[in-house]
């Protein structure tokens, strides 16, 4: 149904489910609210004065919109502003009971925390009192928490009835995407876990309590968007779940006649998009995955190099490789692999007059590094010489690929030589 009206509160998650689209996605938004939680908006204002205004210097620099919400939020008239309920349907979410709560002892007011610059400011304008205390829902009296929510349930209805009610359910995702490489949230993963706690608290108890309004739930494999037009959030999701939520609020809205199994079409529209967002995104985490294993083991290699060159390059060390090569008699070598350490060891044997016979590496073109010659690692002449010193980091396992493979002779790894 086209032009159907709609008031909404929560988070922004909401409203980008018809700003992300051309047109509101042909819904007409009249009012929209963020930031408070459900429990600050049924209990007491921290103001000292609700009445006295509130200058609107103290928001120079914010969006109107933060103004008007935070305003809202201060004063308590939240429900006051949805103008007793003349849009068509009321979108909701819990998303906002994932931030911790404000309470001010000298006030008994409670505030979502949200903007922190902006607390300082009401603080020393005299709108609050400094002294307040951070309060998780989650360490809230389970008794205490379903009252507040009972009372904002209760609100809610006041406006408009369960039919004309539509619940998202809302998750925080850590794997985000900029459509090439999948990545891991900044955030911490106790914030993204925390933060799904919260509504998923709120959101199982206003469900049954508003048992009979119409609930979108949050399909599986979604991830969020780097490039998101707000940034990259744990609430900022790739395109496929806005068009996800936007068709599940047409199947609501377009279904008035009831020739619709409703339940029946949200679960089959859910079940298509996990299979869109799992063929394209789990793809991107497959290709992913592989990359960083591969990036970690060359890292890793990189980095035991790394320290053996700290420990090489201290006061000492090339004179005692020397003297170990010296008093075990050894005057000619092989060098097992091809890395940093083999062209440190290549200089400074040439140096010493210690012969190296070859090098076992596995070459295409060039058989020859240094004027010394490559034997691949599966050629039997690599069995020659009677002293073979490794030079990879993986010392452990070529000593034992070199044992499987016959060698009787000396084996030394580059550790041994320090």
């Amino acid at each position: 149904m086209k032009n159907t009206t709609l008031d909404i509160l929560g988070c922004c998650v909401l409203r980008d489910t018809f700003s992300l689209h051309e047109g509101d996605g042909g819904y007409v938004i009249k009012k929209y609210v963020q930031i408070p939680s459900p429990v600050s908006v049924v209990t007491k204002s921290p103001r000292y004065q609700i009445g006295e205004e509130i200058k609107s210097d103290l928001f120079e620099g914010k969006a109107n919109f933060i103004k008007k919400c935070q305003i809202l939020e201060l004063n308590k008239q939240v429900f006051e502003y949805f103008d007793g309920g003349k849009s068509d349907y009321f979108i909701m979410d819990c998303a906002e009971a994932r931030k911790s709560l404000l309470y001010f002892p000298q006030t008994e007011g409670y505030f979502t925390e949200s903007y922190k610059d902006l607390l300082l400011k009401y603080i020393k304008s005299g709108i609050v009192p400094k002294d307040y205390n951070i309060i998780d829902i989650l360490d809230l009296d389970k008794k205490e928490l379903y009252g507040y929510l009972k009372e904002y349930c209760e609100k809610i209805l006041t406006l408009y009835d369960r039919q004309h009610i539509i619940l998202f359910e809302i998750k925080a995702v850590e794997f985000q995407t900029d459509g090439n490489r999948m990545d891991v949230s900044p955030a911490k993963h106790e914030v993204a876990t925390a933060f799904n706690d919260r509504m998923k608290l709120c959101f199982d108890y206003v469900k049954e309590y508003l048992k009979g309004c119409h609930i979108i739930e949050f399909p599986d494999n979604v991830v969020g968007d780097i490039n998101h037009k707000w940034g990259r959030a744990l609430l900022h999701y790739v395109q496929e779940y806005y068009d996800y939520a936007l068709k599940a609020v047409d199947i609501i809205t377009q279904n008035t006649d009831g020739n619709v199994d409703e339940k029946v079409a949200l679960e089959q529209l859910k079940v298509s998009y996990e299979k869109i967002l799992q063929n394209k995104y789990g793809e991107i985490l497959r290709k992913t995955l592989e990359s960083n294993r591969s990036e970690k083991q060359v890292a890793d290699r990189m980095l035991n190099y790394e320290k053996y060159f700290k420990r090489l390059l201290m006061e000492g060390n090339r004179e005692r490789i020397r003297q170990f090569l010296e008093k075990n008699n050894i005057r000619e070598c092989a060098l097992y692999g091809r890395s940093q350490i083999t062209d440190v060891y290549i200089s400074w044997f040439k140096k010493w007059k210690i012969n190296i016979l070859y090098i076992v590496e596995n070459y295409t073109k060039h058989s020859r590094w240094e004027g010394i010659p490559l034997v691949r690692r599966d050629d039997i002449n690599l069995l020659i010489c009677r002293n073979m010193i490794i030079c990879d980091v993986n010392d452990e396992a070529v000593e034992r690929k070199l044992r499987n493979f016959g060698y009787k002779g000396t084996i030394l790894s580059y550790k041994q030589l320090i």
